[in-house]
């Protein structure tokens, strides 16, 4: 991810302005290139997770509904995905908490993300110790909001399942 995130931002020149924000400038020169890598990189890792939940839907879901007269498209859209989402749904909520934590390498190219934010504080004020651990505190409370809300919606979508 970090030679991505270098390749793409040596390959955009995009002239785009600083925004500033409080007491930090967000120069989306370097947000769009980050934003750009990072979301085609987990796009692959999201289009491969969906493939795979389809194809372990068993073939004779769509020849029933064939049988039944139902077309292709809404085969896909009735039968096959309201399936395919149980065995997608875990490893798209992995993604996303990756997606969480790998903002932190964008400060590489110099965006001013929550790690990058907080060494530049730690760096102001002198104290190393506070901003890192807010900053790692605050990954943990995100992650963490995360994972409960994907386990109970989870728990939601299998509810009629038989255990």
């Amino acid at each position: 991810m970090m030679v991505q995130i270098m390749i793409a931002f040596a390959l955009m020149h995009i002239n785009a302005p600083t925004i500033q924000v409080g007491i930090l400038g967000v120069d989306l020169s370097r947000l769009i290139p980050g934003i750009l890598i990072i979301s085609m990189n987990s796009g692959a890792y999201v289009s491969e997770t969906v493939r795979a939940g389809i194809n372990a839907v068993p073939k004779g879901q769509l020849e029933a509904a064939y049988s039944l007269g139902i077309r292709p498209k809404n085969a896909m859209r009735y039968v096959i995905l309201p399936q395919a989402i149980k065995n997608i749904l875990p490893a798209l909520g992995n993604e996303f908490i990756t997606i969480i934590k790998d903002s932190s390498l964008l400060s590489a190219i110099g965006v001013m993300e929550l790690w990058n934010g907080a060494t530049t504080v730690a760096t102001t004020t002198y104290l190393p110790l506070t901003p890192l651990l807010f900053a790692a505190f605050y990954y943990l409370i995100m992650t963490s909001v995360l994972t409960v809300a994907l386990k109970a919606f989870e728990n939601y979508i299998g509810q009629g399942d038989k255990k």
